[in-house]
């Protein structure tokens, strides 16, 4: 019955009104008495109480919603809400600040100093986060770059040029591995080390071998670690989908106490993973970037962005290097370059991830109040729709007047639209 449309109702409606019509005109009903019937059949059988009883509860769900730390879009989104069992982050800027500063510097056979000026040369055309952070820390330490003839990124690995001559690369190790590229014991163990702390790895190599490791961390938002417990008590599963090394999403995922995490993941592996977990019968919630993760955003049930909380006084922005601190140089807002049009987002929180929470709560209420609303309707048609087709003629009774079926399906409309307002 959920799955029939508004028009499907009342062509049954209708359809059962004139054939039982037909049924008593040929029994003998007189004309007058017919139409009468026809209208009182039609009356007591309308869908307007089931139909009101399902999208009421989240119409007002939608206006309790919104409000100035939520945004959400539509009463369909309030509804997929109310059966969110599934939080999936994407982890740089929903699970951190998005605001990476340099950790650790651990170079091999050169020093610290020649190792960020060579990362830095060559992400001097960056436009991600990661790239920034070399370029603002070479720049605090009063760092000369080196002229290079050529750049290339490629996505999700890396950045790649010519400097004297030379290949340098900067990225990931499963990058590292791909182009075999020599990497000592030594830093392999770092790597591990580093990356089991929770922090992001990126090698340097020139030719082919590696000549060290720059790792990089992120602050988590204040309130985060609460908002994820209470999740849990509203048996809201989270996962993780994250480009960094599984050590990394493990170090996370354990930090913040987070039921599942998935690393090393391309952008397509990570939209497999959200398909396959609406397959498995969950209803997914993405928050992610509006422009880096616009797909899995498009392919989760509800795309949220999440707007980090501002606290006062604000945080100082502050890069470490290697056990050292500097201010950051002001950073120049980002511009969409990207040749696909901004997702706009199914729900906003703009309170930081604890704003979902009573966002949740008021669309499970909404859920609640449709599934009463719905029992109501039930009621009205049990109630009058025998007596208006005439069941109870056979026992000697008489048909359900006109007026007693306008009577009861408006009492009906009046009782679904006074318990949709519980909705709160």
């Amino acid at each position: 019955m959920n799955k029939l449309s508004f028009k499907q109702l009342i062509i049954i409606d209708l359809l059962l009104s004139i054939a039982l019509t037909a049924y008593w005109v040929s029994a003998g009903t007189s004309e007058e008495d017919a139409l009468l019937l026809f209208f009182s059949i039609l009356i007591a059988g309308s869908p307007f109480a089931f139909i009101l009883a399902r999208f009421l509860p989240y119409w007002r769900a939608t206006a309790v919603i919104e409000s100035d730390d939520v945004s959400i879009s539509s009463t369909k989104i309030a509804k997929e809400l109310s059966y969110l069992d599934m939080l999936v982050f994407s982890k740089n800027g929903t699970l951190t600040e998005n605001s990476p500063y340099i950790s650790d510097i651990v170079p091999e056979a050169m020093t610290q100093s020649a190792l960020l000026s060579l990362a830095a040369s060559i992400e001097r055309d960056a436009t991600h986060k990661i790239g920034k952070a070399l370029l603002y820390a070479a720049h605090a330490r009063g760092l000369r770059l080196q002229r290079i003839s050529a750049t290339n990124e490629i996505e999700g690995m890396g950045m790649e040029g010519i400097v004297a001559g030379n290949s340098v690369r900067v990225g990931r190790l499963s990058w590292m591995k791909k182009e075999k590229i020599e990497i000592s014991a030594e830093l392999l163990a770092k790597n591990d080390q580093l990356a089991i702390k929770g922090k992001i790895p990126v090698f340097v190599a020139t030719g082919k071998r590696a000549l060290g490791i720059i790792a990089f961390e992120d602050k988590i938002p204040p309130g985060l670690m609460t908002a994820i417990r209470r999740l849990k008590k509203m048996d809201i599963r989270t996962m993780i989908l994250t480009g960094d090394s599984k050590r990394t999403a493990n170090a996370v995922k354990k930090e913040l106490n987070i039921d599942e995490a998935k690393g090393d993941l391309t952008k397509d592996g990570k939209l497999r993973e959200i398909k396959l977990l609406k397959v498995a019968g969950n209803t997914v919630g993405m928050i992610g970037d509006l422009n880096r993760d616009q797909m899995l955003l498009e392919a989760a049930d509800i795309g949220i962005e999440l707007i980090p909380k501002k606290y006062e006084p604000l945080r100082k922005n502050i890069i470490e290097v290697a056990g050292t601190e500097e201010d950051k140089i002001k950073e120049e807002p980002e511009e969409n370059n990207s040749p696909i049009p901004p997702f706009s987002p199914d729900l906003t929180l703009k309170g930081g991830l604890a704003a979902i929470l009573p966002a949740v709560e008021v669309a499970r209420r909404a859920k609640e109040v449709a599934r009463q609303n719905t029992i109501i309707a039930y009621l009205t048609w049990l109630l009058l729709l025998p007596a208006a087709m005439g069941f109870f003629v056979a026992f000697g009774g008489a048909f359900l007047s006109l007026d007693l079926a306008l009577m009861g399906v408006s009492i009906s409309l009046l009782l679904v639209f006074l318990n949709s307002l519980r909705v709160h």
